[in-house]
């Protein structure tokens, strides 16, 4: 049958305590997640760049 959750959570009231701590400790958004967005804004600019440097040659090539 398993344990319910409900035993689990009046018998451990500490780690409970302690895990709700511990994220309240956090900023709202981890820092890996933080790292991941930067990295990805990043890659999305160079992509971009490339993209316009691509259509600029294709144009270059195209004309003569």
């Amino acid at each position: 049958m398993g344990l319910k959750r409900n035993k689990l959570i009046h018998k451990h009231t500490g780690l409970k305590g302690l895990f709700y701590a511990l994220v309240r400790m956090q900023d709202a958004r981890p820092e890996v997640v933080g790292n991941l967005k930067r990295k990805n804004d990043e890659l999305t600019r160079k992509l971009s760049r490339l993209r316009t440097e691509h259509d600029a040659r294709r144009r270059d090539d195209d004309c003569c």
